[in-house]
């Protein structure tokens, strides 16, 4: 199946709590009914690890707290339909516009901006670990050019970072990371 989650509404405008679900098979959209709660919001990224749809980052702003960078977790159980946000140890750099890939079973997080102006100088990668809800940020080597809207694959177990933005020039560049 595939699930779709969040996101921005231009129109509204405001970030979306939407959660839905097309069955390929069927082809067919769902609306399942959830326990948990989402926070609605965009500019994020969404991994799956172990049957688990991992949430992370983005922005919020709609609901008491305003205008904010979200630095939660927010995980989805489709066994059990449920939302929660898991207690986390570590350091994450909120930040949305950001990219994202999997490998080893651990949720690497890549680039992005924490205001939506500057692209990240520092802590560009950072490691989410859903086996221990732990956040680590490894040394990197080499040179990763700071910015946002990037995209990513993963192939042998290298996350390979596409695109994106500063906020004075385009990139068409590909640059490669190894856990």
């Amino acid at each position: 199946k595939i699930y779709t989650l969040g996101g921005y509404d231009a129109e509204s405008p405001g970030d979306l709590d939407v959660f839905e679900v097309f069955d390929p098979s069927t082809n067919r959209w769902s609306t399942p009914k959830t326990k948990g709660s989402f926070t609605p919001h965009g500019a994020f990224t969404a991994n799956v690890v172990n049957g688990k749809i991992y949430a992370i980052g983005g922005f919020n702003d709609r609901g008491a707290r305003g205008h904010r960078v979200i630095g939660d977790v927010e995980v989805f159980d489709p066994q059990t339909n449920t939302w929660s946000t898991p207690k986390t140890t570590g350091t994450f750099r909120a930040r949305l516009l950001h990219t994202s890939g999997v490998v080893g079973n651990k949720i690497y997080i890549v680039g992005g901006t924490p205001n939506m102006v500057e692209p990240l100088a520092k802590d560009i990668v950072q490691v989410f670990d859903p086996a221990t809800n732990a956040w680590s940020t490894p040394t990197t080597t080499g040179t990763f050019t700071p910015r946002s809207y990037l995209s990513a694959s993963v192939v042998d177990n290298k996350i390979y970072t596409m695109g994106g933005q500063d906020t004075s020039r385009v990139y068409n560049t590909v640059e490669v990371y190894r856990p």
